[in-house]
């Protein structure tokens, strides 16, 4: 399935059409963008996002990479995920880092705690 027929059936859900203005005004793209996409052309990575987190579902979904629609993290997780994703190579190296401190600080706290 598209990356368009998964926009539109989300939009058909919520009583919407794929041009409608509530989407145009979600997505701040144009009535050209949008029928590139139903001609095959993918979003932006910060729109996909901006239309994964309205409709609720994965950025995964919305490309048809996965029939599950939610990755089954949290808000916060969620927020990690999208961050580095949206980051350069620069910032993903410090998300990553950030990541790696907080897990070694866990894991110590909890080897504290069952010895």
């Amino acid at each position: 399935m598209s990356f368009y027929d998964r926009y539109a059936g989300l939009c058909a859900e919520r009583g919407l059409s794929a041009q409608s203005r509530e989407m145009f005004d979600v997505t701040g793209v144009t009535t050209g963008t949008i029928s590139g996409w139903k001609r095959g052309a993918e979003p932006r990575p910060a729109i996909l996002v901006r239309l994964a987190k309205y409709f609720g579902v994965s950025v995964d979904y919305l490309l048809g990479l996965t029939e599950v629609r939610t990755s089954g993290l949290s808000d916060h997780e969620r927020l990690i995920v999208d961050a580095f994703r949206m980051a350069d190579a620069e910032g993903q190296q410090e998300i990553i880092y950030a990541c790696q401190n907080e897990k070694r600080k866990a894991e110590k706290r909890l080897a504290l705690q069952e010895g």
